[in-house]
């Protein structure tokens, strides 16, 4: 057991004020001369001892409780290490969908993007695996599922572009969906990072519904950025003759 605060522990001794306060206000039993003890009542020597056991374990509930406060400040924790009969972190399998449409290119978006698949990827741990997928109205894997840390990185530093086509989400996350089929873990994830421009969610998503199993985690990218402007409509006045 390890402690956050052990400082506080140093606070322990005051478990035993309960026992210096009784050994201090203990009163002393005097010696009463009595002419004859007829009109005495006898106390039973097994109400004594009752009484005797009942303030000892109140004493002992009070200095537990005091043990107990200080222990709560120090915060005791347990290292994973020392519990290894307790189940461990589970394996993961992570897809992450890059954006790479047009709209990535505007601000800092991509360069967010790329750093963000690079801390994604800094994460993993033990036997996590990973595949990385670029899309815009199209998708394409850069990288199957695999715990290659060396590949993953090469890929999220040589291949990621940003391009200059629309953005389509629906056809991203059925990719994704089943590259995770084929994962070696059941810890399943989806992780997007993009601007997630409103256009790129079509109606194909109005019945769709994340498959069993598959946490979605969305990181958004290129947040302030000034709204898009477009041309609605072009309309020539005719030339007038005379």
């Amino acid at each position: 057991m390890s402690f956050l605060n052990p400082l506080f522990l140093l606070a322990l001794g005051a478990a035993a004020i309960p026992v210096v306060l009784h050994l201090v206000r203990k009163v002393q039993a005097r010696r009463v001369p009595f002419g004859s003890l007829r009109f005495l009542t006898v106390a039973p020597r097994e109400r004594v001892r009752r009484r005797r056991l009942k303030d000892v374990g109140l004493m002992a509930m009070r200095m537990a409780i005091l043990a107990l406060l200080t222990l709560a400040f120090a915060r005791p924790f347990f290292p994973p290490e020392a519990l290894p009969f307790l189940p461990q972190r589970a394996d993961r399998s992570v897809v992450l969908l890059v954006d790479r449409s047009y709209s990535m290119q505007a601000g800092e978006a991509f360069a967010q993007a790329q750093a963000e698949v690079q801390r994604r990827l800094d994460a993993l741990q033990g036997d996590d695996e990973a595949a990385i997928v670029a899309f815009d109205d199209g998708v394409e894997v850069l990288s199957d599922l695999t715990d290659d840390r060396t590949l993953l990185r090469s890929v999220a530093a040589g291949a990621l572009a940003a391009g200059y086509r629309p953005t389509d989400f629906f056809p991203a996350f059925q990719r994704a969906e089943a590259l995770l089929q084929d994962a070696r873990h059941a810890a399943r994830e989806i992780v997007l990072i993009s601007d997630l421009q409103r256009i790129g969610w079509t109606g194909a998503f109005d019945n769709w519904k994340l498959a069993h199993g598959i946490t979605l985690t969305v990181v958004p990218v290129g947040g302030g950025m000034a709204g898009n402007a477009f041309v609605e409509t072009v309309h020539v006045e005719p030339e007038r003759v005379g």
